[in-house]
């Protein structure tokens, strides 16, 4: 049973934009990399639920809400039937240490799937983005990559939304 892209982290958000260079809502999107573990339990064959830790970083566009950034994500994935679902929480943090909290949700995929989709939520955030809102939908791969080892990953993907402050 492959569980190499066994998050959501989601997330692919960045910021390297200081307060006064973002507008007050635009459009997001970026690159994302990342590497976690996860450690599961089974009950059968069929039946797996798995804790996930993962650091990375998202490249936007300079000066966007998604360029440099630094994430940590955690959370908690199942699998049922052959069908993977997981949801977490990261936290984005821009150069100036300013972050964004985030909610992620994985959309139901199969245990095979060359990628995995979901959604991320803004739910707050501190310095220039406290009163972000918004969301973005992301898309990630990784099973291609040989694994360095036992209950670990590695994936990249993208990140596309929008966001709005109060």
């Amino acid at each position: 049973m492959k569980l190499s892209l066994l998050t959501l982290s989601t997330a692919l958000l960045s910021t390297a934009a200081i307060a006064g260079d973002l507008p007050k809502e635009g459009k997001v999107s970026g690159t994302y990399n990342a590497a976690g573990t996860w450690k599961p339990i089974t009950a059968g064959k069929n039946l797996v639920a798995w804790t996930w830790d993962e650091t990375g970083f998202t490249i936007g566009e300079t000066g966007t809400l998604f360029d440099h950034l630094t994430w940590h994500c955690i959370g908690l994935g199942t699998l049922v039937n052959s069908e993977m679902r997981g949801k977490g929480n990261c936290v984005a943090t821009d150069p100036g240490g300013d972050q964004i909290f985030m909610d992620t949700i994985g959309d139901p995929n199969p245990v095979d799937a060359k990628a995995i989709s979901g959604k991320s939520t803004f739910v707050d955030g501190t310095g220039k983005y406290a009163g972000i809102s918004g969301s973005f939908m992301y898309v990630l791969h990784g099973p291609e990559f040989k694994l360095a080892a036992e209950q670990t990953y590695v994936q990249y993907g993208i990140g596309e939304g929008s966001y709005k402050f109060k």
